[in-house]
């Protein structure tokens, strides 16, 4: 094994795993994997929509359709140089290009690359959210905002930090993890303006926003939940270096790379 990202859906938790040149299927309750299939090389994230779930492949530049039905793959796209986070808007799956610098838009009906939009330097992460893709870009520490409607940036690229890396669209904002400042940004997405930039004890990598705080791995191996109001720590759990973290249920998964492991954490109260 060696487990990067992960992403919950279709009754299952699918993992990347990278030197394996595969995905693992795993069911949600008995842990066990169900079927592995044979992707691209060096797959790193994972993205799930209604019918498909997709994987980005960054050593050979593409984009795996999966079938959750027969676990069989349905194509391969090829998108920009070592593609990286994907995500999935319900009739397009968005991915950055690291090397590119670039964003593609696939068109989940056909299978094709219908919008490449140059971001900032080195995108490595994207979300979805108050109808725009956000993508943080490690080379300059900056968000890019792009209109889904036009796939046209929306205003200048906003600085978050240094080592911008992680970012979700939860409560309102915009959130990015700056791995080397050791903390979390803040961007209000009506002003496009960056509103406050909470501080961490370590790295922050992955993280999940959930109604009772945020799970924020950082590269101490530990697993944290922090209420963002306050900017206090509430547990720590430790775990594994973690690149990928998914909830279903109460229960987050979390890889372990350098374990080649899957961490399973009950956080219901």
């Amino acid at each position: 094994m060696n487990p990067n990202g992960i992403a919950i859906g279709h009754g299952s938790a699918w993992v990347a795993q990278g030197t394996q040149n595969t995905v693992s299927r795993i069911d949600l309750e008995t842990n066990k994997v169900t079927s592995t299939i044979k992707v691209g090389k060096m797959p790193v994230h994972i993205a799930v929509s209604d019918d498909a779930v997709w994987v980005s492949n960054r050593d050979d530049n593409t984009v795996t359709r999966i079938d959750p039905v027969t676990n069989k793959v349905v194509t391969t796209i090829p998108v920009g140089k070592a593609p990286l986070k994907l995500v999935s808007t319900g009739y397009d799956i968005w991915v950055v290009n690291y090397i590119s610098n670039t964003v593609s838009r696939i068109n989940a009906q056909t299978n094709q690359v219908t919008a490449t939009i140059a971001v900032g330097k080195n995108p490595v992460n994207i979300a979805f959210g108050k109808e725009a893709i956000w993508v943080a870009n490690n080379g300059d520490d900056t968000i890019s905002r792009i209109d889904i409607k036009t796939n046209q940036l929306v205003g200048k690229p906003v600085f978050s930090g240094q080592g911008a890396n992680y970012i979700r669209v939860d409560g309102g904002f915009v959130w990015i993890a700056n791995y080397l400042d050791k903390s979390l940004s803040k961007i209000n997405p009506t002003t496009n303006e960056l509103v406050d930039k909470l501080p961490l004890n370590a790295k922050p990598g992955a993280f999940e926003i959930l109604e009772d705080g945020f799970w924020v791995a950082q590269d101490d191996n530990k697993v944290y939940k922090i209420d963002p109001l306050k900017n206090t720590v509430l547990t720590q759990i430790p775990v594994g270096y973690t690149v990928g973290i998914a909830e279903n249920k109460g229960i987050l998964w979390v890889t372990g790379a350098y374990e080649n492991a899957i961490f399973k954490i009950d956080i219901k109260e």
